[in-house]
C-alpha cells in the first residue's frame, strides 16, 4: 500500500487478523460504533490509509529494540451506516521490515482530536468479547475475505 506521506507499507495476513481482532473491535465499540462499522472501515483501511494525515511517531510502548516507530496516521470518512468519524490507523515500522500496517480503530470526529480509546481509560476497561456481541452474522466478516477484499482492491 502506498501512502501519500511515508511511502509504501505492508499489509500481511497477520495485520488483516489485527484489524478484525477482538482489541481493535473493542476500541471501535468504545467510540460509539458497531461491529458492522469496524468491519467496514477494516475493509475499506487500504482507501482510507493512501492520504490518511500522520498524526504522531512514537517509540514502541514495551521498548522492542526491533521497533523503529510506532505510527498514528488520521482519516475523515463516512462509516457505512452514515455516521461522519475518523480512522485512526496504526502502522509498526520494523528495522528489519519496514513499514507494516497494524491495525484501525474508528473514532467520533469530536472525539477523534483528543484521543483514540487505545491511549484512554477505555482500552483498559473494554473487555467485551466478539462472541459476546449481540449482531446479525452478516456484519460480521470473516477474516479471509477481509483480507481477499483489501488485498484484491474491492474496498
Amino acid at each position: 500500500i502506498e501512502n501519500d506521506t511515508i511511502g509504501q507499507t505492508k499489509i500481511s495476513k497477520h495485520s488483516v487478523g489485527k484489524l478484525g481482532s477482538d482489541k481493535a473491535l473493542n476500541k471501535s465499540m468504545a467510540n460509539g460504533f458497531t461491529p458492522e462499522e469496524h468491519f467496514d472501515a477494516a475493509e475499506r483501511v487500504v482507501g482510507l490509509y493512501k492520504d490518511a494525515d500522520l498524526k504522531s511517531t512514537d517509540p514502541d510502548k514495551d521498548g522492542d529494540p526491533n521497533i523503529a516507530s510506532i505510527k498514528r496516521f488520521e482519516k475523515k470518512f463516512t462509516t457505512c451506516k452514515g455516521q461522519n468519524a475518523r480512522a485512526w490507523i496504526t502502522v509498526k515500522e520494523s528495522k528489519q521490515h519496514g513499514h507494516r500496517l497494524y491495525t484501525i480503530e474508528v473514532m467520533e470526529i469530536e472525539k477523534a482530536g483528543i484521543n483514540p480509546a487505545s491511549k484512554s481509560v477505555a482500552d483498559k476497561s473494554q473487555t467485551i468479547a466478539l462472541n459476546n456481541i449481540p449482531h446479525d452474522t452478516g456484519e460480521v466478516k470473516l477474516l479471509s475475505d477481509m483480507f481477499e477484499r483489501i488485498k484484491g482492491g474491492r474496498l
